[in-house]
């Protein structure tokens, strides 16, 4: 099982890199959003391998026909989210790689100062800014949907309370902070509610 899970990780990210690469030579900067966080930042394997691009430079939507273009150019499938922004299904060695390529469109919002922190990788050789993962918790606790607060869940038993991942509380409250203050006590309640606080706070007791 690990080294299935090894294996597909791999695959994921060579074809992370071959997607950088196309969009860095259209002018496209990003950052990666979402659970594959994770695997960039800590080497640790995670379940779910679909990717989030968050565009930084570019809109998705109103320049919809560059991100067709790129994928016409590469053999990619492309097509719509509900949002109305781009995604990508690359066949890869058997498998189906989707990567979403998003922006700040109805609900999903990334702030500056967040895009701003993000850390550099190297991914087979390609530089990608990832964002922090406490910024990625305190985007899942903003949004609060079941399958947010889920993520959540299994971040805090699986990896922080197997210390398979160092987050803290101000980085934690950095990210919130980035935030309009009329949403920033939601945010910490419902990390509190999950038990983030609870379990830092101890760690460094």
């Amino acid at each position: 099982m690990g080294f299935s899970m090894s294996t597909q990780l791999e695959k994921v990210k060579k074809v992370l890199a071959k997607v950088a690469t196309e969009l860095y030579r259209n002018d496209v900067d990003f950052v990666v959003i979402g659970s594959f966080v994770i695997p960039l930042l800590y080497n640790v394997p995670w379940s779910t391998y679909d990717i989030d691009l968050f565009i930084t430079n570019k809109s998705t939507v109103a320049e919809y026909e560059l991100f067709e273009k790129i994928a016409i150019e590469n053999g990619w499938d492309v097509g719509t989210t509900p949002y109305g922004t781009p995604y990508y299904e690359i066949y890869y060695d058997g498998e189906v790689i989707r990567i979403d390529l998003l922006e700040n469109v109805y609900d999903i919002y990334v702030p500056k100062r967040i895009i701003e922190r993000a850390k550099e990788v190297n991914v087979e050789g390609v530089k990608i800014k990832v964002i922090r993962l406490e910024d990625q918790l305190v985007l899942k606790a903003r949004a609060a949907s079941e399958e947010d607060v889920s993520f959540l869940k299994s971040i805090l038993e699986k990896l922080v309370r197997k210390n398979l991942v160092k987050i803290t509380i101000g980085n934690i409250e950095e990210a919130i902070q980035a935030f309009p203050e009329t949403e920033q006590n939601s945010i910490r309640r419902r990390l509190a509610l999950v038990g983030f606080y609870t379990t830092l706070s101890e760690k460094f007791e």
